[in-house]
């Protein structure tokens, strides 16, 4: 950090205070250079400005950079409380904001939110500007997860309801989610930013409505063991409704044309033995109901993510100083 304690005397006051200690004035020689937009904002513009509009245009400057100069202490000191509350998880490669409680703070406190996580990072706030919030401000209400790069090779990785910074490459990719097991008597659970409803029918309706990615009937009795709701694997695959093959679970995403770092938000359906349906794409073949069936299973999806209501799950999961944003 460069200090300049004399920035607020003019240089006809350095130079009465220079005279008064006995000090000879010094002048770099770089200064009258016109090359330098500093020169000609001191030299040029400053000048003009006081002679044409206001002859006090230093002193209403100083005042209202002082003026400023408190409004943005106030705004950090503001926006360290609420990082405080807000962080997640803070180590030395990661940090972790909510992004529900990220979403309630203004504009400009966000800016400081985030260039905080950033400098807890890289050590300093150099190089974070306005361009950047925007980026980042970009993804947060994305569908799906979504990363950008910042300089010096940190990264704001959207994951769900989270907002993770890293200078760890591998973090892009999206963290596995634990699978969820469907219990037999619950009838609706929340899970991987979807709330899911699950009915078992004995017979099907008498009109069954054109249903879309998001609700499936399927028959029960195909099901083997408990119902998990997962993340992709390595090495999935299934039989898409409709064929008779398998079909690699990455090579049907590509055909479906799902983005890279979207692929691990899809919830995967699977019992003991194979997958049932990737969510909201495509049942699999081998539990299709037809005329043989007695037991349904009726399974409907919907997306919280546009929900911003949703109480936010926050869990602490690390402590760190949270000094000057």
């Amino acid at each position: 950090v460069i200090a300049h304690p004399m920035l607020i005397f003019s240089p006809e006051e350095l130079k009465a205070i220079l005279r008064d200690k006995d000090i000879p004035w010094r002048e770099d020689a770089s200064n009258s250079d016109p090359r330098f937009t500093r020169n000609r904002i001191r030299n040029e513009l400053m000048p003009h400005l006081a002679e044409v509009y206001n002859p006090q245009i230093r002193d209403k400057l100083a005042d209202s950079a002082a003026i400023l100069w408190q409004s943005e202490q106030y705004i950090l000191d503001k926006a360290m409380r609420r990082f405080k509350k807000i962080c997640l998880e803070s180590s030395g490669n990661r940090i972790i904001l909510s992004i529900p409680d990220l979403l309630k703070a203004a504009p400009i406190e966000r800016f400081y939110l985030l260039r905080n996580a950033y400098r807890l990072l890289h050590g300093t706030t150099q190089d974070f500007f306005q361009s950047n919030l925007s980026e980042i401000e970009s993804i947060l209400c994305a569908q799906g997860s979504k990363y950008i790069s910042l300089p010096h090779g940190i990264y704001a990785v959207k994951r769900y309801q989270e907002l993770l910074f890293s200078n760890v490459s591998e973090d892009i990719r999206v963290a596995e989610v634990e699978d969820l097991i469907i219990e037999s008597e619950r009838s609706r659970v929340v899970h991987m930013d979807h709330r899911f409803s699950f009915k078992y029918l004995k017979v099907l309706p008498a009109e069954i409505e054109e249903m879309d990615g998001y609700k499936v009937i399927l028959d029960a009795d195909k099901i083997v063991g408990k119902i998990r709701i997962r993340s992709r694997r390595d090495g999935d695959r299934f039989i898409p409704f409709g064929m008779n093959g398998f079909k690699k679970l990455k090579d049907f995403f590509i055909d479906e044309k799902v983005a890279k770092y979207d692929r691990d938000t899809i919830p995967i359906f699977a019992d003991e033995e194979k997958i049932l349906w990737v969510c909201p794409f495509r049942l699999d073949n081998r539990v299709r109901y037809d005329e043989s069936s007695s037991r349904f299973l009726s399974i409907e999806a919907e997306s919280l993510i546009k929900k911003s209501n949703r109480a936010a799950s926050r869990k602490k999961r690390g402590t760190n100083e949270f000094d000057e944003l």
